[in-house]
């Protein structure tokens, strides 16, 4: 365990079993107005030098939906696209991208009307390819006709504190 966190915060760090407290509240809350006050500058000096307005990031940070609600409402960017694979893996995609096009010279085909509809989600099955899966392994399962059937039994599950998965395709 590092010490640090105990010397800076001036408490231990808190135990999964342990109930949260306002102190733990106001960390959280601190830890985030410092992130998006540094994501701000970031992107504020970007477009500085860039001139460009329109924003695309990746990595972890790129998913704080706050933060990035606030680039768009303050209006410092005009558009903001955080890319599919926003974890730390999305530095390497980009990179090899760069690479791809920059070194390689390889064609840049950009479809205007995607719209990021193409990201590879995996292959789709059948319902009956589903359902044998689901029968071979025993799994409980429940077909739904519409989706608003479907969303009502989600939000039921839920709120009963159940875990669920749901398949389409």
């Amino acid at each position: 365990k590092n010490k640090n966190f105990d010397f800076l915060f001036g408490a231990p760090k808190r135990k999964e079993t342990e109930i949260l407290e306002q102190f733990h509240f106001d960390i959280a809350a601190s830890i985030q107005a410092v992130v998006e006050e540094i994501i701000e500058k970031i992107v504020v000096y970007a477009v500085k030098i860039t001139g460009n307005r329109k924003l695309v990031m990746a990595g972890g940070v790129s998913l704080n939906c706050v933060s990035n609600g606030k680039l768009l409402n303050k209006k410092i960017v005009d558009e903001l696209w955080v890319q599919p694979c926003a974890g730390d893996g999305g530095g390497a995609l980009g990179a090899a991208l760069l690479a791809s096009y920059s070194h390689f010279h390889e064609e840049r085909i950009i479809n205007k009307n995607d719209s990021q509809k193409g990201s590879y989600l995996g292959p789709s099955y059948s319902r009956e390819e589903i359902e044998n899966i689901l029968k071979s392994f025993g799994f409980v399962y429940q077909n739904f006709e519409t989706k608003e059937k479907l969303f009502d039994e989600t939000a039921n599950k839920l709120n009963e504190g159940k875990v669920i998965g749901v398949f389409q395709g």
